[in-house]
Parts: structure tokens; C-alpha cells; sequence
């Protein structure tokens, strides 16, 4: 069978088969045992077995010809189940790789974003115990007006992230 080439297995030649294949044959009980691999692209996948134990009569070339036609259309079938399954797995990648791809671009924006303000706030920050010292009013009330929009701006780049996470558009 692993040759792709059509058995059939009769019990008064069980001497010869294999001891699993041997007791199969005889726990179905059957004079003869037609057996058709299922040949695949590169290898056998499988088999197709008809046994003969309800009509009696020896298999004839017209049962093997409808067998080898059945196993053709069982490994079509089968290849077509399985390609269909990998195409399935390819676009469930693509689409992971397509979202990863989209987070990767929001995660930037985000970051983007929120440097911003933080350039403006440890700007000030920086400043602010030289300015102290000086006791630069307008340092003070430009600066920290400027670090307190930008701490509002993060907070509501936040709050939307979150409900953006949470569905809530």
C-alpha cells in the first residue's frame, strides 16, 4: 500500500501478511479484502478497504476500477479539506499581522504624542529651580499655564486610549 498499489487480502493467504493486518483480516472474516490506497501529492495518506463477508462473491476488475475511482475522489476531497484549512491559517496570519501592524502604527502616534507634552513639562521642570531662585513671574505663570495644558493634554490622550480599548469609541 505504501507503493500506491491496490491489495487484496484473502484469508487462506494469511500466512503471508503482516500479524495486525492478519489478525484484521480475520476478525472481519471475509474471504477477500479489496484495499485501494489514497495517494496523495507526495504520499500515501490513506486507504479505502471493501470486504466481500455479506456478498460472497470474489471481487472482479469492475469493483477495483469503482474503488480506484472512489479513493480518487476521497483524495481530492481530502487535499481540498486541507488546503482549504491552510488558506484559513495564511489569512488568519495575515490578518494578526495586519493588526499588529496597525498597533504598531498607533503605538507610535501614541508615543509621538505624549513626548511632546513631556518635552514641554520637563522643560519647565528643568527651569524651574534656576527660575525659583530668580523669581521670574513670567517664567512661572507662562511656563507652568504651558506644563498644565500639556499634563491635561496626556490625560485626555489617556482617557481616550482607554475607552478605545474598552469599545466605547
Amino acid at each position: 500500500l505504501q507503493k500506491g498499489e491496490t491489495q487484496t487480502l484473502r484469508v487462506e493467504v494469511d500466512e503471508v501478511l503482516e500479524s495486525g493486518i492478519r489478525d484484521w483480516v480475520l476478525r472481519v472474516s471475509a474471504e477477500e479484502i479489496l484495499v485501494v490506497p489514497l495517494v496523495g501529492q507526495d504520499h500515501v495518506i490513506g486507504a479505502l478497504a471493501v470486504d466481500n463477508r455479506s456478498g460472497g462473491r470474489s471481487f472482479r476488475s469492475d469493483d477495483h476500477t469503482l474503488l480506484d475511482g472512489l479513493a480518487t475522489q476521497a483524495v481530492i476531497a481530502i487535499e481540498n479539506a486541507r488546503l482549504v484549512k491552510e488558506l484559513k491559517s495564511s489569512r488568519e496570519q495575515v490578518m494578526r499581522a495586519d493588526r499588529l501592524g496597525t498597533l504598531g502604527t498607533m503605538a507610535a502616534g501614541l508615543a509621538h504624542e505624549i513626548n511632546n507634552p513631556l518635552v514641554s513639562i520637563n522643560t519647565f521642570l528643568t527651569l524651574a529651580p534656576e527660575k525659583r531662585v530668580e523669581d521670574d513671574a513670567s517664567f512661572w505663570g507662562q511656563y507652568h499655564k504651558l506644563a498644565s495644558a500639556e499634563l491635561n493634554r496626556i490625560r485626555t490622550l489617556v482617557s481616550t486610549m482607554s475607552r478605545l480599548a474598552r469599545g466605547q469609541g
